[in-house]
């Protein structure tokens, strides 16, 4: 099982409750862990240390992209293991589709008509995407949480984005 603080990554043996600190993260202060348990792949965002991957089950960690960017929000699709989604603060959703090597940002969620609505408080002047969940066969269909402000989704992989539907929830997590 890994355990991320606000410091460190943290391994714990389930059957003997050792707790192990990972290490290659250096300074990076993580933020959101995502797991491929059948391929013993790990993620691991940070704030403004990028994306970081773990191939022995978060012993150790290899920068994976994205450095610089406040990562909040890190997902594996269910469909397509190669496949990872990233979302950030400010909000920004980042694809993956070679197990972390390259990335490319999707088309500007910011430009949808609620953005302007967007804020998080106690920092009204930022949003970020919170939470990013994707379909199980299809992995092309995403929904994405921002923190706060919409839910929000995709058909197409993040070229198109469809804002939060009328008397949808505000307060995503």
């Amino acid at each position: 099982m890994l355990v991320a603080t606000d410091r460190q990554v943290l391994r714990v043996d389930a059957s003997t409750g050792v707790v192990t600190p990972s290490s290659g993260l250096g300074s990076a202060a993580p933020t959101c862990l995502a797991v491929d348990s059948l391929r013993g792949i790990a993620w691991c965002g940070t704030h403004r240390g990028g994306v970081f991957r773990s191939d022995d089950g978060g012993a150790s960690w290899a920068l994976s992209g994205l450095a610089g960017e406040k990562i909040m929000a890190l997902t594996v699709s269910a469909a397509e293991p190669e496949l990872l989604w990233v979302g950030t603060e400010p909000s920004a959703v980042w694809r993956s589709e070679d197990g972390g090597a390259t990335w490319q940002r999707t088309t500007d969620v910011t430009q949808l008509p609620s953005s302007p609505e967007w804020a998080f408080p106690p920092r009204p002047d930022t949003h970020h995407v919170r939470w990013i969940a994707s379909h199980p066969f299809d992995s092309d269909r995403l929904w994405v949480a921002i923190e706060a402000g919409a839910l929000i989704s995709t058909i197409d992989g993040g070229r198109t984005w469809r804002d939060r539907v009328e008397g949808g929830p505000y307060d995503t997590h």
